[in-house]
């Protein structure tokens, strides 16, 4: 009789055992579900993220260029400043009859840039130093 109750306790315990394994193993079906559940929204932020770092990648290579154009477009506006200073100097000598070589090597040595000063400010504000000059 001992043997009988313990059999019955075994099989008890089984059977409970083998109701739980299966409703546990319907839960994790339904969460490893790509369709619904929390399958679906890990697949979903996944491709969010990869879409995220695609476009960021795309967004740094956009500015390096633009970086690129603007540095070059910097370079250009300087150059054209000096070759606008000549002219002006040039002009001024002819007004003043001096040569104009020699009116501009006088001015472009004591000429103070002020671009220098905006562009130390615009590096200072981007670099994050603050911004006042």
């Amino acid at each position: 009789m001992i043997i009988d109750i313990a059999d019955g306790l075994t099989i008890a315990a089984a059977t409970a055992a083998a109701f739980y394994c299966w409703s546990l193993n319907r839960k994790l079906k339904a969460l490893r579900n790509t369709d619904q559940g929390l399958g679906a929204s890990i697949k979903t932020l996944a491709e969010t993220v990869e879409k995220a770092r695609l476009t960021l990648a795309d967004a740094k290579t956009d500015a390096r260029a633009e970086q690129e154009r603007l540095a070059q477009l910097i370079n250009d506006a300087r150059e054209m400043e000096l070759k606008l200073d000549r002219f002006e100097f040039a002009d001024h000598a002819i007004a003043n009859s001096l040569p104009a070589q020699q009116a501009f090597s006088a001015r472009a040595n004591t000429v103070q840039r002020p671009a220098m000063r905006t562009e130390r400010k615009f590096h200072r504000v981007f670099s994050g130093q603050g911004g006042n000059a």
